[in-house]
This record gives C-alpha cells, structure tokens and sequence, in this order.
C-alpha cells in the first residue's frame, strides 16, 4: 500500500514540473511575441523617419501684438521641414520667435535697442513657465516636440487637416483634437499647421542631407525709433532665420534663409491699441514689393541691382558645400560681404545676424 501511495505521489509530482514548464515556456513564448512586436514599431517608426531626404522647407506665420502696458510684441512661428520622395515629413522643427519690447510713457524706451536680447521659445526652455499650466506637465518646447514627432510621416496636406478644437475657457481656438496628440500637447497648434501650410510653397531639393538644423537670430531693426521731433514710437522686429540641410560630413546641402522685419507703430499717446492683432510678412513673401532694387542697383555691384529675395538667395548658393568653420569665416566689412569675395558679386546686403544664424542651425539639427 504504501509503495502504491508513493508511486501516485511521484505521478503527481512529475505533471506537476510538466505544467509549470508549460506554463514557462507559454509565458516566455508571449513576451517574446509582445518585445518583437514593440520591435517591429519601433523599427518601422525608425524606417520611417530615416527615408532619404529629398528636399528641406520653411514656412512662417506672423502676428503682430500689444498689451496694455505698452509692450510691443511680435510672434514668428517657424516650420523647418525635411520631405522625402513622396512629401512625407522626415524631419521637423518647430518653434517660435516671440519678442516683446517695452516702450514708456513718454515714449521713449527702458532698453536701448542695440542692446535687447531674445530668445525663442525653444531656446527659453524652462523659463518660458508654463509646466504648470499645461495640464500635462509639461514645458512649451516639450510639447513642440510631442507635435514634431506627431507629424513625422505626415505629408503637409495631413498635418493642415489635424483635427482642433476650442479650449475648454475659450482662450485657444486651435487645441488638438485628436487623443494621441493631446497626450503630448495641450497647447494651442493653429499657428504651427499655418506654418507647416506655408511651407509647401518656399522648399529647395537637398539629395544627399542627413541632417536638418534651424536657428534664428531676432533684434531690433533700424526703424525702432523713440518718441522725438513730433513723432511718435515705433518698434521694428527682425526675425532672421536660416535652415540648413547638412550632409555626412557636416557640409551644406542646402540653405533657406527668410527675415521676418515687422514694425508695431505707436500713437501721439505713446500707446498701442490693445486690438492690435494684424498679420505680418516675411521679405522673400514680400518679393519684388520689399522694394530694394533700386537702391541697388544705384550701387552698382550687381546687374540689374538685385531684390532683397534674389540677394539672399545668392547667399543660400554660396553656402552650399561649406562648413560651419568655412561659413563662420565669410569675410564681411561694415556687416557686408567684403569687396573681391564671390559673394559680393550676388549679395550686397548686410548679413551679419544671416551668417549667424547659419552658424547656429549647425548646433541644432536633427
């Protein structure tokens, strides 16, 4: 009897050790189904993004503002995009250059205009301050790059028909709408898909880049002027900004620069309405109306003078197939490409924050 009974013990301590193993090897079985299939997204999330580069875009959208205290204000959100072969989005950077200057109440300015300083918000990082706001906890530039992962594949026709909806207070008409990308941003995207929409009409071909990378350099212009001789403030923004497509070897492939110069004009109180809200333009947009080439041509360096558009494109010519070191050494005399340079022969302009803002883009790329 007792051999009987250790007999079925052994049994069932041996379907015992079967079962568990089963059970192990169907446990073992599905995490490996589960890692290849996150393997497989990630892998064709990866193909996605590494399609070859085709051409490199930049598209802006201006507005113009003021608030009550008398603070001029002026916001250029930027689309710098890589396209592939079928227009997909490869690559993309989005950000926004919003500048603020303060005029007092007599008209005059607390910060000599030579010496404001700005920054975009993607450069402001933490201190632009709204994590808390947000919703999610998360910073403006964070949720910038929640939306420029959301359209990699994309093509510009399908990120201008991403869903939006008002804010629940009503204070942001163009707040995603759809889940997946209100996880990563709460804010509001009217401006970014404005941009991204623009894009399609200023693109370059750049066979051979890898690498996409923007920068923008903001000052006062020269017509930021104080309240003086009867006449009243005014501020004028220039938002100067380069993309740059870089092959293997860090050299140009390709270049798009545009200048967003906007002014916010002040009245005999040295105040600007609070309803100011008008839209502004960028000079290539402006074309043959920015109206230089006359001037130009009284210069007499280039034939037939030269439009600001057809002078900075010059500029984007002259950079393809140098480095960040060989563009950092542009020689330039009084802001202006010095006289028996190459560059001299297309562009006269002055392009000291051009040529900086170029150098920049090479420190942010993607």
């Amino acid at each position: 009897m007792k051999k009987l009974l250790s007999l079925l013990l052994a049994l069932v301590l041996v379907f015992s050790l079967v079962a568990c193993s089963d059970k192990g090897t169907e446990t073992k079985s599905e995490t490996k189904t589960e890692t290849a299939g996150e393997a497989g997204k990630e892998t064709a999330k990866e193909a996605e993004t590494s399609a070859a580069i085709e051409k490199i875009a930049l598209g802006t959208s201006v507005s113009l503002k003021s608030s009550k205290d008398s603070t001029a204000q002026k916001d250029v959100t930027i689309a710098a995009l890589a396209l592939d072969a079928e227009g997909k989005i490869v690559k993309a950077h989005i950000d926004v250059a919003q500048s603020k200057f303060k005029v007092k109440e007599d008209g005059t300015f607390e910060v000599a205009p030579e010496s404001a300083e700005f920054k975009t918000k993607h450069e402001l990082k933490d201190d632009y301050g709204m994590k808390k706001a947000s919703g999610i906890e998360k910073e403006w530039f964070e949720q910038a790059k929640g939306f420029e992962d959301y359209i990699i594949g994309k093509t510009i026709d399908e990120v201008v028909a991403i869903e939006t909806k008002p804010s629940e207070d009503g204070s942001h008409p163009n707040v995603p709408a759809e889940a997946d990308l209100l996880a990563t941003t709460t804010i509001d995207i009217g401006s970014f898909q404005k941009a991204v929409a623009d894009a399609a009409n200023h693109t370059k071909e750049a066979k051979g880049a890898e690498k996409l990378g923007l920068a923008v350099k903001t000052a006062l212009g020269h017509g930021t002027t104080p309240a003086q001789d009867g006449k009243s403030a005014n501020v004028q923004f220039e938002s100067n900004i380069s993309v740059t497509a870089l092959d293997k070897d860090g050299k140009v492939v390709a270049a798009l620069i545009d200048t967003a110069q906007n002014s916010v004009p002040f009245g005999e109180d040295h105040k600007v309405s609070s309803e100011l809200k008008a839209e502004g333009t960028t000079k290539k947009k402006l074309g043959a109306e920015y109206g230089m080439k006359e001037t130009s041509a009284k210069i007499g360096k280039i034939k037939d003078g030269g439009e600001w558009f057809e002078q900075v494109e010059g500029l984007e010519n002259h950079l393809v197939g140098k480095t960040k070191d060989e563009i950092s050494s542009i020689e330039l005399a009084e802001g202006k490409p010095a006289e028996g340079t190459d560059l001299v022969a297309t562009t006269t302009i002055t392009i000291t924050d051009l040529q900086e803002a170029t150098v920049k883009s090479f420190d942010n790329v993607k």
